[in-house]
């Protein structure tokens, strides 16, 4: 389910906060849970979640001040823990969930936000997935590595093959995360 951030620490945004080591003005922002799938990566009780923050102060073209991309479970109905362990420097959160509404709480090393920080959130699935929404589950094309043959006309086929298949491959991993979000954006709270 996609949430659209509302709140900082109890303030309406916009709403000051401190990302990394810098303090913005936070302007919009977002969190997008991904329910648990195949092959279960983080195991079959952990989602995917990503955090993204968006400042009008934002130094360069772009307002995109902070990311982050963590496994998430459900603790009970209404609380959640985003985080791959409970003392890692990722960011991590605790979450409570209560009318269509989700707060989180940053804990640890505050390398992403302070530890005590509270992002308040509210489901918005029918907001539209923007450009840079539908890019977040997408990793780029793939790798291939292949020994060059010496003969030129034997070299030319296997990078023209190489290529369509890259072509190829790319556009699958294109759709699926595609799927992904489309999926995930919509999901049950």
């Amino acid at each position: 389910m996609y949430y659209r951030l509302t709140h900082v620490d109890g303030s309406a945004l916009p709403a000051p906060c401190r990302v990394g080591p810098r303090s913005y003005e936070l302007c919009r922002g977002g969190l997008l849970l991904e329910p648990p799938r195949p092959p279960f990566v983080h195991g079959p009780d952990r989602g995917y979640s990503v955090v993204r923050l968006h400042a009008a102060d934002a130094p360069g073209p772009r307002d995109l001040v902070g990311v982050s991309s963590e496994p998430y479970h459900w603790t009970s109905p209404t609380k959640l823990h985003i985080g791959r362990t409970a003392d890692g420097p990722e960011a991590r959160f605790s979450g409570s969930f209560a009318d269509q509404a989700l707060e989180l709480v940053a804990e640890g090393s505050g390398r992403f936000i302070p530890a005590g920080t509270r992002l308040r959130f509210v489901a918005a699935p029918d907001d539209p997935i923007t450009d840079d929404w539908r890019k977040v589950l997408y990793h780029g094309p793939p790798h291939v590595e292949y020994e060059t043959p010496s003969d030129e006309a034997t070299r030319r086929v296997v990078e023209r093959l190489v290529h369509e298949f890259l072509e190829e491959q790319d556009r699958a991993a294109q759709a699926e995360a595609e799927k992904r979000i489309e999926d995930a954006w919509r999901a049950p709270a």
